[in-house]
């Protein structure tokens, strides 16, 4: 992060994001202690092993996003997201074509069997 020469501190914003790392570092702990379990095998812990891992991620990346550390993923995800609401306003409009085209169908349907019978 370039030092923002308009910001007098950056104190709030550090702390604010404090528990989120404290969290991190508790989780890389307890997954310390969990391989010790594994190694001395008293228990497996793999898969406590691996929602300590996903909850170390999960708390870096809130971190990173907090901090505006990673410029390019937000970049790319709202690019994502904008292609995904084109999309879904495309798929929308063939949703109410095709639901006209069945009203059509059925009412032709109708007057088929009406000149049928």
């Amino acid at each position: 992060m370039a030092r923002d020469i308009t910001v007098t501190s950056y104190l709030p914003t550090l702390l604010a994001v404090r528990p989120r790392l404290v969290n991190a570092i508790n989780r890389i702990d307890a997954y310390q202690v969990l391989c010790l379990r594994t190694e001395w095998g008293t228990e497996d812990t793999a898969e406590q092993q691996t929602g300590a891992f996903h909850t170390v991620c999960a708390c870096v990346i809130a971190a990173a996003n907090q901090l505006d550390l990673m410029p390019e993923e937000r970049a790319a995800l709202v690019r994502k997201l904008g292609t995904a609401r084109i999309e879904n306003e495309g798929l929308r409009a063939t949703n109410d074509r095709l639901r006209s085209d069945k009203q059509h169908l059925e009412a032709a349907l109708v007057r088929l069997t009406a000149e049928m019978t």
